[in-house]
């Protein structure tokens, strides 16, 4: 009975066993993409790749992982991502994505800018983030980002924890695109210890001067290393990681880094961003999207995990009590000692083992005495049973050859058939051919491939069906193998029965005799006629235009350099056009993107019939096209090829039956004049391209060095421009508009002054144009609005009088949806009456006299603000806009002030504005007043307010207030 029972509950938990495995078996598979920005060598991608696999293996949900490398540390154009886009589309185009897990920012702006082409509605797991726009996350509960960024405040505070006597901090970092944020971090946190301690910042700096620093350093120093912190000799960012130098790890001074992946080859450690850790959040988040955890109950930005880590080795060298180290500290390189570590166990064992070994030796001698007697009393049955082992042994042998015999007959019939299938059901035809007795033989495969009967000679392949031009190379390859007792291998076309073209892969193995001479050769042929299609398919791909089939960027540039090569050597002359289409947005804008890429064939057709035969057409990108001129005499035949290229674009376009226009603005670079290099003569042909724009377009520009100068005096204003407001390099300044009737102060312009570090005052005329290209003028407008208005309130408050501000606004500015909503939220916000404020427009806002324009002057009007026409006169000076629109103030420009006490036709413009604008109900300001004559005559004309030096100079706040005191006083 107690048997059955025990049958009964083996046989349930047998079961029970086998139902879960089958229930884990048939659990639904998550798919999951990891998307890396660098390749799979770069240390930080490995360790972010560790880090999301310990939370994939250490949980029970089943995950297949795909891993995508990207490779933007050295290739990041539009072309690349293009094609990695093309390539992914391909290689997923079956697979659907539970979630995606996407390190560093280059693959984060990857999939911002491709992500729901490829992967519509698929959560994203950014890590490694350390630059962010909020926007990004906005209606995007699906994107989740965990950040990396370096804490430097707690690194400074944990280093002269560990290192008190330190004096002075030696920082290194980069200008690079990764770097130069945690650069200027560095700088900026700085300056809460700069009274106490002393920074020397260093920028992009050589490594033998890195190494000349630590060496001439002493132990009050430390050193701290941020992003891509030195530079090789080629000019490449490196890490400590890649120098592994002994000067490092032997350094006379402190080396910290932010990074964990320095840890081992010379830095001390600190608060460190470790590649594990972010892979490791990053994995956390993505599993709970797995386990259909709400979205929204994750939150989107999941701050740095950043860990206290020390190299052991180097705590040693420093002579570092581990207790002072920060609670939780991760020590990493300790060396190991088994027997410090388990002394008390170690003892112990010891202990028991010499108890065991004198037990042992008793129990030893007892065995060996009775042993003794048990031998004697076996040796006469040992002697009756020897006879009878030994025919019993004689009797198991024969049994065993003939069971031998019958394996090896059984075995020599399988292996028979599992050739005969092998043969039948390979891919390849196989083949076997006997250069002794000329015999060959070649499977059934061989017609399913080429429709041909089986062919009896292994010659008769390279007679009849190989392609005329392959033949050659084909049998070289055959005799190149049997001479030289190498592999064969050879690529060929044949000809196909059905008189198709297929690509074919032979290969084969030589046996060899006694003497070392090819007696027979087998092998396989193999239809690779999809691969090759495939290969040319990719090339298409890799080096050509998608749109145009011209070739592509990558392409173009790599003959460039092949042709700058070759004529260095003979001395001869090469030319780069740069092609750029004027006002092509607006064709993608009004006719649509399809009719643009339309446009953009028939231009690459057009182009490569006008262009000399030798030279080379390409699509750089966009509606940019460059043209190479390999050779040419002289600069006439370049100025040639250009007109020729404007005449091209004279003649229309047909898009959906109708005529369009287009023209073309031209740089041209010529080497070697120009420059050596293919990205520096590129560079130039672009500058001298944005000068034809510059212009008028439709023209043709060569390049000069002063253009170069030029460009690099507006990148830098650009860049330094970037940073102005958070620097508070801006000041305000104020000019006097004064009551011509009265002489007493009317109001005041707010005029914008720059001064910075690097460039000293720039003038306005220098940066608004930049700040109105790249949109920063909106939020630099926004911040003189509001301190405008909050300057005139403190003046009101006061007690001094006057009726207006004056501000000055870009048309980019007045354009956005949401300026009326900003006027009104700085008035409410600084409590200035909307009576007090004047808001400046140029003639350009009123040459795109939309409705809603119009709608924004309008309430402006109403709120109380009133509207200024400046600058009036220097544009198309049309008198219409005063009638269309809700105008209060006119400015005549000082252009037209500074000649009217010489010129009548002057004073008589002058004159009739004066008179018009006041039957329209406006008043009129005179800007650019200089002298007591020009006064009088605008007084006598009956002009209501003027402006200019005569009265002041602008000045900043203090003195303006001094103005406005005396004005008050001499009422």
């Amino acid at each position: 009975m107690k048997k059955i029972k025990l049958f009964i509950c083996i046989f349930f938990l047998v079961a029970l066993i086998a139902f879960k495995s089958s229930s884990v078996a048939a659990a639904e598979v998550k798919n999951v993409l990891v998307l890396h920005s660098y390749n799979e060598g770069f240390a930080w991608t490995g360790a972010i790749s560790k880090g999301i696999n310990s939370v994939f293996n250490a949980s029970t949900t089943n995950v297949n992982i795909k891993y995508d490398y990207m490779d933007l540390k050295e290739k990041s154009d539009v072309d690349y991502l293009d094609n990695f886009f093309n390539l992914q589309k391909i290689k997923y185009s079956h697979i659907k994505f539970d979630t995606i897990i996407a390190s560093d920012n280059g693959a984060m702006d990857y999939l911002l800018e491709y992500g729901d082409k490829l992967f519509p509605n698929t959560p994203i797991v950014f890590c490694g983030i350390n630059e962010m726009n909020p926007s990004v996350l906005l209606n995007k509960p699906q994107y989740k980002i965990v950040s990396e960024n370096i804490e430097v405040k707690e690194m400074i505070e944990n280093i002269l924890s560990i290192f008190p006597h330190t004096n002075t901090f030696n920082v290194f970092g980069s200008s690079s695109t990764s770097g130069k944020n945690d650069f200027n971090n560095i700088k900026e946190i700085s300056n809460k210890f700069i009274n106490d301690y002393k920074f020397n910042f260093y920028e992009n700096t050589p490594i033998e001067k890195v190494k000349e620093e630590i060496k001439n350093s002493n132990r009050n120093t430390a050193f701290i290393f941020v992003t891509d912190p030195f530079l090789d000799e080629s000019g490449h960012y490196r890490y400590i990681s890649n120098l592994k130098d002994d000067i490092f790890k032997n350094s006379p001074a402190p080396l910290f880094s932010f990074w964990d992946f320095d840890l081992g080859y010379g830095t001390l450690g600190g608060k460190v961003t470790s590649g594990f850790y972010q892979g490791e959040e990053a994995g956390k988040i993505a599993l709970k999207i797995l386990n259909d955890s709400s979205l929204t109950s994750i939150p989107q930005i999941t701050q740095s995990p950043n860990k206290y880590m020390f190299d052991y080795t180097q705590l040693k060298n420093h002579k570092i009590n581990l207790n002072i180290l920060p609670k939780d500290s991760i020590i990493v390189n300790e060396s190991f000692s088994f027997f410090e570590k388990y002394r008390s166990l170690v003892i112990g064992i010891l202990i028991v083992f010499l108890f065991l070994i004198t037990i042992i030796s008793l129990l030893s001698i007892i065995i060996n005495q009775k042993r003794k007697n048990e031998i004697k009393l076996n040796n006469s049955y040992e002697e009756l049973t020897a006879v009878y082992e030994e025919l019993t042994a004689t009797e198991e042998e024969l049994r065993a050859q003939y069971e031998e015999l019958q394996e090896n007959e059984e075995m020599m019939r399988n292996s028979e058939e599992r050739y005969r299938l092998a043969i039948e059901g390979a891919n390849d035809a196989i083949w076997e051919w006997d250069m002794e007795n000329n015999s060959f033989f070649i499977s059934e495969k061989w017609t399913h491939i080429s429709g041909h009967d089986i062919v009896l000679s292994f010659k008769d392949i390279y007679n009849k069906y190989i392609y005329q031009s392959d033949k050659s190379f084909a049998k070289k390859d055959l005799e190149d193998a049997i001479n030289n007792n190498k592999i064969y291998k050879s690529e060929f076309r044949i000809i196909a029965k059905d008189g198709s073209i297929k690509w074919l892969l032979n290969r084969g193995k030589l046996l060899l005799n006694s003497e070392s001479k090819a007696i027979k050769m087998a092998g396989s042929i193999t239809d690779i006629s999809e691969r090759k299609m495939n290969e040319k398919q990719i090339r298409q791909m890799a080096y050509f235009d998608v749109v145009t089939n011209l070739p592509n960027r990558h392409y173009f540039i790599q003959k460039y350099k092949e042709v700058l090569k070759s004529n260095s050597l003979s001395n001869k002359s090469s030319a780069l056009i740069f092609l750029d289409l004027d006002e092509f947005k607006k064709i993608n804008d009004t006719l649509g993107h399809d009719k643009g890429d339309y446009l953009l064939k028939e231009i690459a057709i057009r182009l490569k019939t006008s262009i000399p035969l030798n030279s080379i057409a390409g699509r750089f990108g966009g509606d940019e096209f460059l043209v190479l001129v390999p050779e040419f005499d002289n600069i006439k035949d370049l100025e040639a090829i250009c007109n020729n290229l404007l005449i091209m674009f004279k003649e229309p376009f047909i898009l959906d039956g109708v005529f369009t226009y287009v023209t073309t603005s031209m740089g041209i670079s010529v080497a070697p004049m120009d420059g050596e290099k293919s990205e520096v003569l590129l560079k130039n042909a672009d500058t001298a391209m944005y000068r034809a724009k510059e212009q008028g377009k439709n023209q043709y520009c060569f390049f000069s060095y002063s253009m170069g100068k030029e460009l690099v005096k507006k990148i830098t204003i650009e860049n330094n421009l970037r940073h102005a407001l958070e620097n508070r390099e801006f000041e305000l300044y104020y000019q006097p508009q004064v009551n011509l009737c009265n002489g007493k102060i009317e109001g005041m312009e707010a005029l914008i002054r720059w001064n910075n570090k690097e460039l000293g005052f720039v003038p306005p005329n220098d940066f608004i144009p930049i700040a109105e290209k790249t949109g920063l003028i909106v939020p630099i407008g926004n911040w003189v609005l509001e301190t405008a208005c909050k300057q005139s309130k403190i003046w009101l408050d006061k007690g001094l009088s006057y009726n207006s501000m004056a501000i000055n606004v870009s048309c980019i500015q007045f354009i956005r949806h949401d300026f009326i909503d900003n006027v009104k939220g700085i008035l409410t916000k600084e409590n200035l009456p909307s009576n007090h404020l004047d808001i400046e427009i140029t003639e350009s806002l009123l040459m795109d006299s939309t409705e809603d324009n119009i709608n924004k002057l309008k309430d402006l009007k109403s709120m109380g603000i009133k509207i200024a026409l400046d600058d009036f006169g220097t544009g198309y000076s049309s008198l219409n806009y005063l009638r269309q629109l809700p105008i209060n103030v006119l400015k005549i420009d000082k252009s037209f002030v500074q000649e009217i006490c010489d010129k009548a036709e002057q004073r008589l413009i002058i004159d009739v504005i004066i008179n018009l604008s006041h039957r329209l109900g406006c008043k009129v300001v005179a800007e650019g007043v200089e002298t007591k004559e020009q006064l009088i005559l605008l007084k006598d004309m009956g002009c209501d307010i003027a402006q200019g030096y005569y009265f002041s100079k602008p000045v900043n706040a203090e003195e303006m207030e001094y103005l406005l005191i005396k004005n008050r006083n001499s009422i």
